[in-house]
């Protein structure tokens, strides 16, 4: 039995310099979303606290970036 299917049309990720681009021209996130296909919002920033991430995505969200079709990955700081 198969679950439901997702068509994302976007990519979002949230997090610290683990998901940040430093001191490299494409973060993760970059290759995840070309691989997809998909566009690519990227909320990472060096040093960044687990309250910046949802302050950006809570604000991506309200400003219309962010909405059901888009896929958020969250990385924990």
């Amino acid at each position: 039995m198969s679950g439901p299917r997702y068509e994302f049309n976007k990519l979002v990720v949230c997090g610290c310099s683990v998901s940040d681009r430093t001191k490299v021209r494409y973060a993760w996130g970059d290759h995840l979303a070309a691989s997809l296909e998909i566009e690519y919002l990227h909320l990472a920033g060096g040093a960044g606290s687990d309250k910046r991430g949802f302050r950006l995505l809570v604000q991506a969200i309200q400003q219309g970036e962010v909405n059901n079709n888009t896929l958020v990955l969250f990385q924990p700081t």
